[in-house]
């Protein structure tokens, strides 16, 4: 079965540069947006992660990351940020991120933790 990511970033250069990572190197089936509510809009079509930036233009991120586990509290969210503050990092934790990495993402890192999320979200939804 094909993996949906949706990444949510609203920096066009990180969003294409994630976009090509995930769907042209990792094989995965990729949606993005710019705004965090466009993502919370579309999470009707059940993605498998969600890849999210703190700073957006509309909500913030961490904002975005409280509604989605309000509704799919299931669904795994990997936290991107420019901040690279512990406090930043620690927030989204506690807000239920599956993980938190600061920008520049180091990709060597990145695709690990994407193929633990899902996995472990497979795993949720079969028990």
């Amino acid at each position: 079965m094909e993996k949906l990511i949706f990444i949510i970033d609203d920096e066009d250069p990180i969003l294409k540069m994630l976009t090509h990572w995930t769907k042209n190197q990792w094989n995965y089936n990729v949606k993005a947006f710019t705004n965090g509510s466009d993502g919370l809009n579309a999470l009707s079509e059940n993605p498998d992660l969600v890849l999210l930036d703190i700073m957006l233009p509309d909500i913030n991120g961490n904002e975005v990351l409280s509604r989605i586990k309000q509704k799919y509290p299931q669904i795994p969210v990997i936290m991107l940020s420019a901040q690279g503050s512990v406090e930043v990092a620690m927030e989204s934790i506690r807000l239920g991120a599956f993980d938190y990495f600061p920008k520049p993402i180091d990709k060597n890192r990145l695709e690990p933790a994407i193929r633990n999320a899902i996995k472990n979200f497979d795993l949720e939804r079969e028990l």
